[in-house]
């Protein structure tokens, strides 16, 4: 039931994450693996929680 609107749900969170900070961490050397577990994680973990949440009831 969740799968269409959790991935909209996500991608539009990741959207959301200013492109300054990727291009920060681009340009201090980190890779794609490391700013998307230490820079976007971070930043869309709330609403991973309101997903993993959602889920949980819907089931």
């Amino acid at each position: 039931m969740f799968l269409p609107f959790g991935t909209v749900f996500l991608t539009q969170m990741i959207r959301a994450v200013p492109g300054e900070v990727m291009e920060a961490a681009r340009l201090d050397g980190a890779g794609t693996g490391r700013i998307l577990i230490h820079m976007i994680a971070p930043m869309v973990k709330s609403g991973l929680v309101c997903l993993t949440v959602l889920t949980f009831v819907d089931a």
